[in-house]
């Protein structure tokens, strides 16, 4: 899938359980630059309850690479509380 903001998906959207008011998940996003200047991003969520995907439910690459890092954590038309957030190194 592509769009005008140079960017695609890799591969097709996988299908994601629905989430549960109420249910606590967890996310995992990753950002990582490849060899050659292009950047990967990845994204899973799962339920606490249960164990880790292997996989990441999405990935998109990018040739434009971010002029600075952030994170953003945002909850709409929702009571969202955020637990413990870790920021650490990609092992390659």
């Amino acid at each position: 899938m592509t769009d005008d903001k140079n960017y695609h998906v890799d591969g097709p959207v996988p299908e994601t359980p629905e989430p549960v008011v109420g249910e606590t998940y967890l996310f995992k996003m990753r950002g990582e630059a490849l060899p050659g200047g292009d950047v990967q991003y990845s994204l899973k969520m799962w339920p606490a309850a249960q164990t880790e995907p292997a996989g990441w439910a999405i990935t998109y690459t990018t040739s434009t690479p971010p002029a600075s890092g952030s994170l953003l954590l945002l909850a709409h038309q929702l009571d969202v509380t955020f637990g413990d957030v870790s920021v650490v190194p990609v092992d390659n």
